[in-house]
């Protein structure tokens, strides 16, 4: 209790603010933050009436649960005062300290940091003109420095499938951060795919099949259409990727961080801001190979324009106008004339060409489309797909996705400890600028460590989680389930269309012969990408258990091998 004029006073009333990121501290922090507060606050006389922690969220963001109701707490005039470790606490947004100290001030609130006392104008003054200067200059200073690095050849962002990060050392030498060098092993697989798109596959095929053969993809991950042909405007995707002719591109979009969100979005550079390095050694495919690629990619495009989704820069089978209405649409194929099986009544199949008259075909046998669907995915389900038949190639996946995620950790590690050193220096050198300690030179300091934070993040962004598989013993089984809810995912509004997808490129294609003595006269040869998963996973035993699998008295040929992995994963992710 004080006394002023002879009369009591209470003591002012102190509320605790506390913030801790998980990029470079512990949950501890909280309780240190709060226990030297509560001790400034005694030393002054002060009673704390309230403490406000936000645990493992960063101050860059002023949509913080506790950080709000305090704000919300200042407009009731619950409180005299706001302490906290340092502003840094408040918000780590230099340029948004004199808004928090101008809405603190307008309720007659205080702020006090354990290391500079009051925040006073002269310290919101000092801090905003280094945000002033700060934020003017820290984009420029690291694009700058990018550039700088671009323009001798050096990456400024994350690892490109086919390349690898150079050690500190090689051959006695010291590297460059930026520098890359090809993996021999993944530019044959580049190699291969662009081959293949330009021989006239497509990249849903390319991806089929390099998930079967147990390829892995960038990052261990299962390869997809969309990482082959992405997306033509930014210029990402395999098939897209300059650097593979030996070609570095930067600056093909900017990001800004919008103001209400705190999210960073990306926006798309004039193609005049391109700057564009050549670098032989990095090539990976041929000139006269890439232009038939591109020149594929363009041909594609355009076909593909009319009714194209905006998100879509190519892929037709994206584009819903395109998309196949039933799961055998285009799939069918009459035995006697070669011709397709089509709708050619209420839900019923019939050759086409049978439907111009007996000239054409013969073949006047037709079949409900629900009953061949039924038959289809019967046979995928019990003929191929029981969990005995997978365990080979189910243990092949789970190593190869373990050893996947295993790299990725030990990447998001290494960088998750260097963006914490990063932090806690920047930290310090405001500490020093408020305690006034902080030497003339401490902007061009800031500016190299915001500019070498701003890269490590940028190569954090990069990373993926590679868990999309989970490792567990019972992985056959669940795989069996989930194929044996094949025809309840085409049911699903909410994975249909992927689905269907995906089953279509099990299926491959549907010969339909007339047979008397088949079900519902009509004998069906599934010619799909199924024969070499099914030899991958139960070897020569299936064939001495099933001699006559793909014979001609089987209800089911296979002629090659299946996308199954590939299948359970993104089905299941989706589903759960």
């Amino acid at each position: 209790m004080s006394f002023a004029n002879g009369a009591p006073t209470r003591p002012l009333r102190a509320v605790i603010y506390a913030r801790y990121s998980s990029d470079n501290q512990s949950e501890s922090s909280i309780d240190d933050q709060v226990r030297e507060c509560r001790a400034y606050a005694e030393r002054l006389g002060w009673s704390v009436v309230q403490v406000y922690a936000d645990p493992e969220i960063s101050g860059r963001s002023a949509f913080r649960p506790e950080y709000q109701r305090m704000l919300a707490d200042a407009e009731r005039h619950r409180f005299d005062v706001v302490i906290c470790e340092g502003v840094d606490r408040l918000s780590r947004r230099l340029a948004d300290l004199a808004g928090i100290y101008d809405i603190l001030a307008a309720e007659g609130i205080r702020i006090h940091a354990l290391h500079s006392g009051e925040i006073t104008d002269m310290h919101v003054s000092m801090l905003g003109l280094v945000a002033q200067q700060f934020s003017k200059d820290l984009g420029q200073k690291t694009r700058r420095g990018q550039a700088g690095r671009i323009a001798k050849g050096k990456v400024a962002g994350g690892l490109a499938y086919g390349y690898q990060a150079l050690p500190p050392t090689k051959n006695g030498k010291t590297t460059e951060a930026g520098e890359r060098e090809i993996v021999e092993e993944e530019a044959e697989v580049v190699r291969r795919i662009f081959t293949m798109y330009a021989s006239g596959i497509t990249p849903e095929e390319i991806a089929a099949r390099l998930n079967r053969e147990g390829v892995p993809g960038p990052g261990g991950r299962p390869w997809r259409n969309t990482t082959l042909r992405g997306q033509g405007k930014r210029g990402t995707g395999i098939l897209r990727n300059e650097l593979y002719v030996g070609r570095l591109v930067w600056g093909r979009a900017s990001f800004i961080r919008m103001p209400k969100t705190g999210k960073r979005v990306a926006r798309l550079n004039d193609p005049s801001q391109f700057q564009i390095t050549e670098v032989p050694h990095l090539r990976i495919v041929s000139d006269e190979l890439w232009n038939t690629v591109q020149a594929r990619l363009e041909e594609v495009g355009r076909r593909a324009t009319a009714g194209r989704s905006s998100n879509d820069d190519h892929g037709v089978d994206l584009n819903a106008n395109h998309r196949p209405k039933y799961l055998l649409t285009g799939l069918l194929r009459c035995s006697c004339c070669g011709g397709s099986y089509i709708i050619i009544g209420k839900d019923r199949y019939g050759c086409n060409n049978r439907k111009r008259g007996t000239g054409m075909c013969t073949n006047s046998i037709t079949i409900t489309r629900q009953k061949i669907e039924e038959r289809i995915l019967a046979c995928l389900r019990h003929s191929l797909m029981a969990p005995e038949r997978v365990q080979t190639f189910m243990a092949e996946i789970q190593q190869q996705i373990k050893t996947a995620r295993r790299d990725a950790s030990a990447k998001q590690s290494t960088l998750r400890k260097r963006l914490g050193e990063t932090t806690k220096a920047i930290d310090h050198m405001l500490d020093m600028v408020e305690a006034g300690t902080a030497p003339k030179s401490i902007l061009d300091r800031l500016r190299d460590r915001e500019a070498e934070k701003a890269q490590i993040e940028a190569e954090l962004a990069q990373q993926h989680d590679d868990s999309v598989i989970a490792l567990m013993p019972n992985l056959a089984e669940v795989y069996a389930t989930k194929v044996a809810e094949l025809a309840e995912s085409l049911n699903d509004p909410e994975i249909k269309t992927e689905a269907t997808e995906l089953i279509r490129q099990l299926i491959g294609r549907v010969v339909m012969s007339p047979d008397p003595d088949a079900p519902d006269g009509m004998r069906m040869e599934v010619h799909g990408i199924l024969g070499e998963i099914v030899a991958l996973a139960a070897g020569q035993e299936l064939k001495s258990k099933l001699p006559d699998l793909g014979g001609p008295g089987s209800q089911l040929s296979v002629v090659a091998g299946a996308r199954i992995g590939l299948y359970r994963t993104r089905l299941q992710s989706r589903r759960q």
